[in-house]
C-alpha cells in the first residue's frame, strides 16, 4: 500500500519554465508561469510540490502584501497558512487540499508558532520537528494574539491589544512574551491568555519605519536560585532593551539612534540575536547600522554602519546575514566585518530563512531568492509573479521550503539534498 507520504505530490521542475495549473480554494483554476531562474550561476535547487491559492485576490487593488508566514506541522502532514481576510488555512502537505479552516478575525500578517502545552504544569515549549504540537498561537491586525487547540480546531484563548502583532510570540516559563506595533512588550498567562504584565515603550510621533522588533528570550540557568531569564528588544526611537521576564522591569536601555536626525528613521526593527558564548547581543538600527552590544549591560562592542537593515539572522560558520532594502544582503563576521555582499533590487525583504548551507530571502518584488551562505553566489531566483512580502519557512521532514505570494499563493518547494548540509 502506498503511504500518503510516498505520493507527496508531482515534482515540477521550476528550471523547465512550464505552466502549472493553480487549484484554489474554490473551484476556479488558475495558470501561473513558473519562470527559468536568472542570473550567472542560478541552476535547478528546487521543485514544486503544490500550489495553492490561500486568500482571494483583490483585482483592483494595485498592490497588496501578505505577510504572513507559513508553518508546517510533520506529525498531522499538514501546514498552517494565514491570510490577511484573518483566516488560518490547515493544507494537507501533500498535495495542498484543505483539511479545515479556522475565521480567527482581523488579518493573519505574522509569524504563528507551534506549541506543545502541558496544562496541569501551566507549561510549554515550542514544538520540535518530532514532536505533536497543542496549540498554534499566533497574532493578528486587530491588535489580537489568539491560541488554537489544533485538536478541537477552536480557539482557546484571545488577548486583544492596540498595535499589529506581527512578530512571533516567545514561550517563557508558564507565560507568552509578544509585542505589538505600538511599542509594547506584553506577557500573558499560557493557560488562559490573562494579563501578567506590560512594559509600555514611548510612542513614536514621528517618522518611523514600518515594522517591529521581535523578542529574543534568554531563559533563566538556575530558576531554583533566583535566575528570571531576560528579554531583549529594539523599539521605533531607537533604544534596545534588556527586560527582566518576571517582573517587566528595564535591566538595562542603550540608544543606538545617531546624534544627527535623531527621531527620524531611526527604528530598532531587527529581532535581536543572542550569541551567548560570546556574551553578546546582535541587533540594528535603521541609520546607525548593526552592533554587537553586552548582554550583560548593554556595551557597545562593534559597528558596522548599514543602512536601513531589517532584520538579522545566523548562520552556519559564525556569520549573521543583515537583510538591507536599500543596500540588500550581507554577511558579517563575528566582529562585524563583511564577508560578502549582494545588492539586490530595491524592495522589502523579510527575515531571511537559512537552511543548511542556503539562505532563502522573500523580495517584495522579484519573489524567492536563494544564495551560498559561505560565498554569496546566487542559486536560485523564483519569480511568483507578485512578489513576497511573507517570510519563508522550513519543513525539515519532507524537506521542504514554503513561501507566499503578495497575491496569496503559497508554493512548496522541495530543496535539492546538496542544500541541506550544515
Amino acid at each position: 500500500m502506498t503511504s500518503r507520504r510516498e505520493r507527496s505530490g508531482v515534482r515540477v521542475p521550476v528550471w523547465a519554465g512550464i505552466v502549472v495549473g493553480l487549484l484554489g480554494c474554490g473551484p476556479v483554476e488558475r495558470t501561473v508561469m513558473v519562470h527559468e531562474p536568472e542570473g550567472e550561476g542560478a541552476r535547478a535547487i528546487w521543485s514544486v510540490d503544490f500550489i495553492r491559492e490561500f486568500t482571494v485576490p483583490e483585482n483592483f487593488r494595485y498592490r497588496t502584501e501578505e505577510y504572513g508566514s507559513p508553518v508546517a506541522d510533520p506529525s498531522r502532514e499538514v501546514v498552517y497558512v494565514g491570510s490577511r481576510d484573518g483566516t488560518l488555512l490547515v493544507l494537507d502537505d501533500g498535495d495542498g487540499e484543505v483539511v479545515w479552516e479556522l475565521a480567527i478575525g482581523g488579518g493573519l500578517s505574522s509569524v504563528p508558532v507551534l506549541v506543545v502545552v502541558d496544562l496541569e504544569q501551566g507549561l510549554g515549549h515550542l514544538a520540535r520537528p518530532n514532536e505533536r504540537p497543542d496549540w498554534l498561537i499566533t497574532g493578528t491586525d486587530d491588535g489580537a494574539l489568539v491560541a488554537v487547540d489544533l485538536d478541537t480546531r477552536e480557539v482557546v484563548w484571545r488577548y486583544r491589544t492596540n498595535g499589529l502583532i506581527r512578530t512571533p510570540a516567545v514561550i517563557g516559563e508558564g507565560v507568552v512574551h509578544f509585542a505589538n506595533s505600538r511599542d509594547q512588550i506584553l506577557t500573558v498567562d499560557l493557560r488562559g491568555g490573562e494579563w501578567v504584565w506590560e512594559f509600555d515603550g514611548e510612542f513614536q510621533k514621528d517618522f518611523t519605519v514600518y515594522g517591529r522588533a521581535g523578542l529574543a528570550y534568554q531563559a533563566p540557568v538556575d530558576p531554583a536560585a533566583g535566575d528570571t531569564g531576560v528579554i531583549y528588544t529594539g523599539f521605533a526611537d531607537g533604544k534596545v532593551m534588556a527586560i527582566d521576564a518576571v517582573s517587566g522591569a528595564p535591566k538595562w536601555t542603550e540608544s543606538l539612534a545617531p546624534l544627527e536626525g535623531q527621531g527620524l528613521f531611526v527604528d530598532v526593527d531587527t529581532t535581536p540575536v543572542l550569541v551567548a558564548e560570546r556574551g553578546e547581543l546582535l541587533v540594528a538600527n535603521q541609520a546607525s547600522g548593526v552592533f554587537a552590544l553586552s548582554t550583560d549591560d548593554g556595551a557597545r562592542r562593534w559597528n558596522a554602519k548599514l543602512r536601513a537593515v531589517g532584520s538579522l539572522v545566523p548562520a552556519a560558520g559564525g556569520i549573521v546575514l543583515a537583510a538591507s532594502s536599500l543596500e540588500g544582503l550581507y554577511a558579517l563576521e563575528q566582529d562585524g566585518r563583511v564577508r560578502w555582499h549582494e545588492q539586490l533590487d530595491p524592495g522589502s525583504l523579510a527575515t531571511p530563512l537559512v537552511v543548511g548551507n542556503t539562505v532563502f530571502v522573500s523580495h517584495s518584488d522579484v519573489g524567492l531568492l536563494a544564495y551560498a551562505t559561505a560565498d554569496g553566489q546566487l542559486l536560485g531566483r523564483f519569480f511568483n509573479g507578485s512578489g513576497s512580502s511573507g517570510q519563508p519557512s522550513f519543513d525539515p521532514v519532507l524537506g521542504r521550503v514554503y513561501a507566499s505570494s503578495d497575491r496569496g499563493q503559497l508554493y512548496a518547494l522541495r530543496i535539492a539534498d546538496e542544500l541541506l548540509g550544515s
